[in-house]
């Protein structure tokens, strides 16, 4: 019994902290790769037989920080590269349904 007692409150725990937690860089590089996805779908709507070449890529996405601004609002500093257009932005992301998204 004082087992289940003791894990009930570690599993508690464990998920009252991954609610509450800041995006990781994965979850930035989504938000990012989310906004790519679309913007590219956009281009090819407009022209269909556009090269690959010219849509957008992600060629990486690094987490400097991030800073909590309210209920699941973090501004972060992000460090990215998309279609070598190399930049260090802050972004704001907000989870709704599970997801992080960017907010602007």
């Amino acid at each position: 019994m004082k087992i289940y007692s003791i894990l009930t409150v570690l599993l508690t725990t464990f998920l009252l902290t991954a609610c509450n937690s800041e995006p990781s860089e994965k979850d930035i590089y989504n938000a990012f790769k989310s906004v790519v996805d679309r913007s590219n779908a956009s281009m090819k709507a407009l022209d269909s037989r556009i090269p690959e070449k010219y849509l957008l890529r992600i060629d990486y996405v690094k987490k400097v920080s991030c800073s909590k601004e309210a209920n699941n609002v973090y501004n972060c500093i992000v460090d990215a590269s998309i279609s070598n257009n190399k930049q260090t932005k802050p972004i704001k992301l907000v989870k709704a349904d599970g997801v992080w998204k960017e907010v602007q």
